[in-house]
């Protein structure tokens, strides 16, 4: 216990105890960006959330969330922006991708890894763009042929960061 109070204290940063110096409700800004969940979320979520797929030995996580079941569960497509994350939080994750339906054969693609591979260049060979580590496209195509694309890809960068 007393080592998970070093490291709390060792990771924390400076302007914490600043804001707290000048009354500044620290909790209720922590509250506001991060425990913002809707009942209507956590439900969806537990539902999304069993359905990732997984490939490479568990280092790549596939989600594809439905238009549909967003909109049964009262969500705007903007309430699912964090789910990539919650995949990024996975320990042998290396990198996730999520699939948002649009419409029938289109998606909104985010791509995210946690630094070993880059995603910018499997979001451009679809024609989506971004950063090394964090980019997106909209496509539109079919899903099964997109996805199997795009896992030969991921997994082509897994192996060539192995064979360093």
């Amino acid at each position: 216990a007393e080592d998970d109070l070093l490291l709390f204290f060792k990771n924390l940063d400076m302007s914490y105890f600043y804001m707290i110096d000048f009354g500044i409700d620290t909790e209720s800004i922590h509250r506001h960006l991060f425990g913002h969940h809707t009942i209507q979320k956590v439900s969806y979520l537990g539902k999304a959330l069993g359905q990732i797929e997984y490939s490479a030995d568990g280092q790549i996580a596939f989600l594809r969330l439905h238009q549909k079941e967003l909109l049964e569960y009262q969500l705007e497509p903007d309430d699912s922006r964090d789910i990539i994350d919650m995949l990024m939080n996975i320990e042998s994750i290396e990198a996730a991708v999520l699939f948002r339906e649009e419409e029938a054969d289109l998606h909104k693609i985010s791509f995210r890894s946690k630094g070993k591979i880059q995603v910018l260049s499997v979001a451009e060979s679809l024609g989506g763009g971004g950063h090394l580590h964090a980019a997106g496209v909209m496509y539109q195509g079919d899903y099964r042929s997109c996805k199997k694309d795009i896992e030969q890809q991921l997994a082509a960068e897994l192996n060539l960061v192995h064979h360093k």
